[in-house]
């Protein structure tokens, strides 16, 4: 008879995680440079308001804080609904 193995969920949504989270970063980063487009200084053009005193380091410093925050708190509510469901697949036990 064959072995049974145990399987370990856990495990596999932190390597999932673990591939999604900078997938997630690389999109804000790109997002920050494609939005900073708008801001570049052509000949004729004026640029929209909020590219005053704007610099693409900024924006893209502010699309990895957005970024750091986003996993943090996405890593804490993936990791709560998994005990939850945990919790409810074992019956309410303590």
């Amino acid at each position: 008879m064959a072995k049974k193995t145990k399987l370990n969920i856990d495990k596999g949504l932190k390597r999932i995680f673990k591939v999604i989270a900078p997938l997630w970063g690389i999109f804000l980063v790109l997002a920050a440079m494609i939005n900073w487009d708008k801001c570049e200084p052509f000949p004729n053009y004026t640029p929209p308001s909020e590219c005053q005193g704007a610099s693409m380091g900024g924006w893209i410093f502010e699309a990895l804080i957005a970024w750091v925050v986003t996993t943090i708190v996405a890593f804490y509510l993936c990791k709560g609904a998994y005990n939850l469901f945990k919790w409810f697949g074992a019956g309410f036990k303590k």
